[in-house]
């Protein structure tokens, strides 16, 4: 069963799912709902994936772009350095241009719960929503270890959320 749902999970998928819940990340008041269905998406995805947790960033970060629907390429790791990966996502966010990195927050709990079932932690440095930039630039680090000096693409405080 697991390989049919691999062969399901293609891009044209990932991006529906994207555009249905994009404009819906925007409105705070289905901002649970759109994290929580995000979340469980990615869990989903994790148990079709086996995902088990790694041992380094660099297994997090492979993990993770294995984990993404094919082309890989749209999800490259850039550099690992000081324990921390740098990534891009190439896809055509829905947000892109909304100047609304609270939605994107909410929209990437997929992105986090995956690499989270994987052992590591995943942050936004850039969201296509407000950078001008057709990409998205990501942080991995495995779970307990230090951001450093990384600022995320949305506000500290997520209380508002």
């Amino acid at each position: 069963m697991k390989q049919k749902l691999k062969r399901f999970y293609k891009m044209a998928v990932f991006m529906s799912v994207l555009r249905f819940f994009g404009p819906l990340s925007r409105l705070k008041v289905l901002s649970i709902f759109v994290r929580a269905y995000m979340h469980m998406t990615a869990r989903f995805v994790s148990w079709v994936w086996s995902a088990q947790e790694k041992r380094t960033v660099e297994e997090i970060a492979s993990e993770w772009t294995n984990q993404m629907p094919k082309p890989h390429s749209m999800f490259p790791i850039t550099k690992i350095e000081n324990g921390i990966a740098h990534g891009e996502i190439k896809v055509h966010c829905p947000l892109r241009g909304t100047g609304d990195p609270m939605a994107c927050y909410r929209l990437m709990q997929y992105d986090r719960s995956l690499v989270e079932a994987l052992g590591g932690e995943l942050i936004v440095l850039e969201s296509q929503s407000n950078s001008g930039e057709n990409f998205c630039k990501v942080a991995i680090k495995k779970k307990g270890t230090s951001w450093k000096e990384l600022k995320t693409a949305w506000p500290v405080s997520m209380e508002d959320l």
